[in-house]
């Protein structure tokens, strides 16, 4: 899938369709559902293969179900994403505060609760004036927010949290908790020559663009 989870999740993924069809456009020749090492490959290769799930700062317990969010969006679960989840209440783990976590709050409505260690959910959608309106779509959906909270441990049929000023713990029923927080970069490929996006670190589409476009100028200065 062209894009990679900036298309699939969250509100990237007009950007990611456009930007597809102007590569089909231009003759870009694109081959999915394909792997190989950059060793050995002829021309410059640009490394861009995305992130994987970072370190979880919370114990789990056998039994307890915690899906990480970007797996609801590969092939097969990106137009029903609520649907690869069991029933009942989903708890969405949103350290970030990110558009990701809200766009899928909005699509379970009163399925989610989404647990935020910030005064208020989508922090960081303060950055693209999204964070008041993000807050009533929110309100409208009937999604619980637990505000002030950090995540301790997730257990079958429930999760622990404490909050953050005052250190009290306490419980939460849910089926099963979505995991929405920090990624780490992928793994390096040997012989690759340039980087970009969340193969360096992971970020926003934005900063994605803007490397790859460094990254294409700077094809011609190698010589192979």
């Amino acid at each position: 899938q062209v894009g990679g989870s900036a298309a699939a999740a969250g509100p990237g993924g007009e950007v990611g369709s456009w930007l597809e069809s102007e590569c089909r456009r231009l003759g870009v020749a694109i081959h999915s559902g394909s792997t190989h090492g950059a060793t050995g490959a002829t021309g410059v290769v640009i490394q861009c293969t995305g992130s994987i799930p970072g370190v979880r700062p919370y114990d789990v317990d056998p039994g307890a179900i915690v899906v990480d969010v970007v797996s609801l969006y590969r092939p097969g679960g990106e137009h029903d994403p609520a649907g690869l989840l069991p029933a009942g209440q989903i708890a969405l783990f949103d350290p970030i505060g990110g558009p990701i976590a809200v766009a899928l709050a909005e699509i379970l409505g009163n399925r989610a609760i989404l647990i935020t260690q910030d005064q208020i959910a989508g922090n960081e959608l303060s950055r693209s004036l999204d964070l008041a309106a993000a807050n009533v779509r929110l309100a409208q959906r009937g999604v619980r927010i637990e505000k002030r909270s950090l995540l301790r441990s997730v257990r079958e049929g429930s999760v622990e949290v404490e909050d953050r000023f005052t250190g009290e713990r306490r419980s939460v029923d849910c089926a099963a908790l979505v995991d929405c927080g920090f990624r780490l970069p992928d793994t390096a490929l040997d012989g690759a020559h340039l980087t970009a996006g969340d193969a360096v670190a992971p970020r926003t589409m934005h900063e994605a663009i803007l490397e790859a476009r460094r990254a294409a100028l700077a094809v011609d200065s190698f010589d192979y």
